[in-house]
């Protein structure tokens, strides 16, 4: 038998730092994501219907249309891999337009999911549409990091034979 992985994506490596060199930043605390954008589904207006259960209706149908689910087979939301020097690696993305988030805390303060958050631990969030393998992109940041590129590498397609 023989496997066959990686594809025709690209590794996205990069280093975030901080502007304060006195701040003390664990890159490997908190989750940092890549995640293709994609095209918003137009919303159901429930004024366009004869009653509330037409709307209903057509608004569950909603979401088994060959257009939600063609975006959902998709959509695409790469975990970054962090080392403790702020540089970072995804691999095998394909070609797209993503939206970069990093968001630090305070070392050994996890993010909270609260509706207000937990500012005392945050340090800073950085949130960047537009970057990915089509194009280079500089990333700042209140605390995050400081213009530090996102460089691309074409993967070579690699394989492995078991048994």
């Amino acid at each position: 038998m023989k496997l066959e992985y990686g594809g025709k994506g690209r590794e996205v490596v990069g280093q975030a730092k901080g502007d304060n060199p006195d701040l003390v930043v664990d890159w490997l605390n908190d989750n940092h994501t890549l995640t293709l954008k994609q095209p918003t589904i137009k919303p159901l207006n429930i004024e366009d219907f004869a009653s509330a259960k037409a709307y209903q209706q057509a608004y569950y149908r909603s979401y088994s249309s060959p257009e939600r689910l063609t975006l959902a087979r998709e959509a695409r939301t790469y975990l970054l891999g962090f080392e403790q020097d702020g540089s970072f690696r995804a691999e095998d993305v394909p070609p797209g337009t993503y939206e970069l988030r990093i968001s630090l805390n305070k070392p050994g303060e996890a993010e909270s999911f609260g509706p207000l958050g937990s500012p005392k631990a945050s340090l800073g969030s950085l949130v960047r549409d537009g970057c990915g393998p089509t194009r280079r992109s500089a990333l700042r940041s209140r605390h995050a990091s400081r213009a530090d590129e996102i460089r691309t590498r074409r993967k070579k397609k690699r394989s492995r034979s078991i048994w």
